[in-house]
């Protein structure tokens, strides 16, 4: 699988592409893989530049392994290879590799990366024992921080020698009574972690508007336990990247099954700024709401219209289910293309504006979250400016 990671435009002028220009990400994704021969090279980049910018285009290898959690301790490797590698059983194939992660956990890659989907979309059960199967691909990053060093390091950090208004504590302080108290509040006011040592999320902002309790917290949206938590959505419900990837990764196929049946039913694509909604898997929440974020063309297409459309059937949606809590992402501020500051603006004023229409709203919590520290500071500066000190209290 090819994974694109620069603008459409950017293709169009390396390329010199004419009768592509209305493919989206997927489409031109599909085209590659069929035609790898149109994949442009470096070369071809360099020598043609967007705007003076050359531009660096690589290839990333095909996902080839699931993690199998829930294990039986009683279930060896070699057995766990022998199912997996029986195609009539799993739908698996030939297995290059299985490593343990944790008890109970395993990785196991497959020499094909195609029969991924194929054991992913069925069950599985090994001595009695239905299995958690899910795709699984290593981060990006190179030098990433584990969940449990970050788990680790909170664990520890009462055992530290801190300091506070300019005076040094010994370890001899930390070990009494009151010094544990307080090093544990300390602790706790630097990040909360859910129980699964990987969901965490820092408040940055917490205050009231009408009877609403309106928080911004930077992390991760799938670990939370609001009613409902919202996906950036495109219009086919295809959860193949962003935030969608992770809430399928991490509430299970299933989420994308139920979508593909939503699809099938309505036979067209979803509009921006429509808006849909699924079980949660295996997720906190209650449900998921799909909604379809515009594609920015400098607002040629009233993109900042269908996004403040999609926010508030969001709420409308939370409402009619009779849920009154939700966490909501900056949608379409990632690859459909819009920018920060306008995204963000966009999210608060309607968030604002459905609460001062709907005076007997019953929605108690609204939750703006995202991971991009960018993202962060652009909803906290649009918060304190829209909604104003004076009108929090």
């Amino acid at each position: 699988m090819i994974i694109i990671t620069v603008l459409m435009s950017a293709f169009h002028a390396c390329m010199g592409w004419t009768k592509f220009d209305e493919l989206d990400f997927l489409q031109l994704d599909a085209l590659l893989v069929a035609n790898p021969h149109l994949f442009p090279s470096k070369k071809m980049c360099q020598k043609n530049p967007l705007n003076g910018n050359p531009l660096k285009v690589d290839t990333i290898e095909e996902i080839n392994s699931v993690q199998v959690k829930n294990v039986s301790s009683n279930v060896s490797s070699e057995s766990l290879g022998s199912y997996f590698g029986d195609r009539k059983k799993s739908s698996g194939g030939d297995i290059s590799s299985i490593q343990q992660e944790t008890n109970g956990t395993y990785i196991v890659s497959f020499k094909e990366a195609f029969v991924v989907l194929d054991v992913c979309t069925r069950d599985h059960i090994l001595q009695n024992v239905e299995l958690d199967v899910q795709p699984f691909w290593e981060p990006f990053e190179e030098n990433i921080i584990s969940r449990q060093q970050v788990y680790d390091y909170l664990q520890n950090l009462r055992k530290d020698i801190s300091s506070k208004d300019g005076t040094f504590r010994s370890q001899d302080i930390q070990e009494s009574e009151a010094g544990k108290n307080e090093m544990q509040n300390e602790s706790e006011s630097i990040i909360s972690l859910n129980s699964d040592l990987g969901s965490e999320t820092e408040e940055i902002l917490n205050f009231k508007y009408k009877n609403c309790e309106i928080v911004l917290r930077e992390g991760d949206i799938t670990t939370l336990d609001t009613d409902a938590i919202v996906n950036a959505a495109n219009g086919r419900l295809e959860h193949m990247g962003g935030i969608a990837a992770a809430i399928v990764r991490k509430g299970g196929f299933e989420i994308q099954a139920e979508s593909n049946e939503i699809m099938k039913q309505r036979r067209i694509e979803l509009k921006p700024g429509e808006v849909v909604s699924t079980k949660a898997g295996k997720l906190k929440c209650k449900t998921i709401i799909h909604a379809v974020g515009p594609v920015w063309s400098n607002g040629w297409n009233h993109e900042i219209f269908h996004l403040s459309r999609a926010v508030q059937n969001c709420l409308l949606f939370l409402e009619a289910k009779s849920y009154t809590s939700i966490a909501i992402p900056a949608i379409s501020t990632g690859i459909f293309g819009i920018p920060i500051e306008e995204g963000t603006t966009c999210t608060v004023m309607a968030m604002k504006y459905y609460l001062d229409i709907h005076s007997n709203s019953k929605i108690k919590h609204i939750c703006l979250i995202d991971v991009r520290k960018e993202v962060i500071r652009g909803f906290k500066h649009r918060l304190e400016t829209v909604f104003g000190i004076s009108e929090c209290e």
